[in-house]
């Protein structure tokens, strides 16, 4: 499964967490560190997924994957699963699943009242070293950050590019515009 794949099944409601699952706790740190992961074509792990229907657990509740982010009080959305419809339920993998939802597709904001900040790739800037790398940098490599949607540099062009696909904003030469391909495998494991 690919990544491009695996958040349009978040989307489509048939990648969905089982009631017992605990809510998202990563912080922006772990996302851009995820996202660099990804670009330098490094393994994100595993997943177990678990191939269930509503009408067979009707005693369990399955919630969406969050992809507005709004500080640690935000609580997935119910999926309202159709009762005879096969989901996948996400046993491990969600902290990964729903940061690649957030990079993509959402937003992050540290509180319910903070705006929300859509994940941006800094185009200008060279990437560091890979991870356990002994030059004194911070190892993060590629410059991942949450932004306000119009980040501009100090000549009014924007060197930075969305991760997300509806910024709203046409590519030019100027604005440097590019999208990660999201196309990296995850390897899956399903549960029975």
């Amino acid at each position: 499964m690919t990544v491009a794949n695996a958040v349009t099944l978040v989307d489509q409601k048939k990648l969905v967490l089982p009631g017992i699952q605990r809510n998202f706790v990563w912080k922006p740190a772990q996302i851009a560190l995820l996202f660099d992961s990804l670009v330098r074509g490094y393994p994100i792990g595993t997943m177990l997924l678990w191939r269930t229907k509503r009408s067979e657990h009707p005693q369990l509740q399955f919630r969406r994957l969050v992809t507005e982010y709004q500080g640690p009080d935000t609580l997935p959305a119910n999926a309202h699963v159709v009762a005879d419809l096969p989901v996948l339920g996400v046993l491990d993998g969600q902290q990964r699943l729903t940061a690649l939802s957030i990079g993509l597709q959402g937003t992050y904001a540290a509180t319910s009242q903070a705006p929300g900040r859509s994940l941006y790739i800094d185009l200008d800037q060279e990437p560091g070293p890979d991870e356990g790398s002994d030059d004194e940098t911070d190892g993060s490599g590629y410059s991942f950050k949450f932004l306000a949607d119009e980040a501009k540099n100090d000549s009014g062009t924007c060197s930075r590019s969305p991760m997300r696909e509806d910024s709203g904003r046409t590519p030019n030469r100027s604005t440097k515009r590019s999208r990660l391909q999201a196309t990296p495998r995850m390897r899956l494991r399903e549960a029975s």
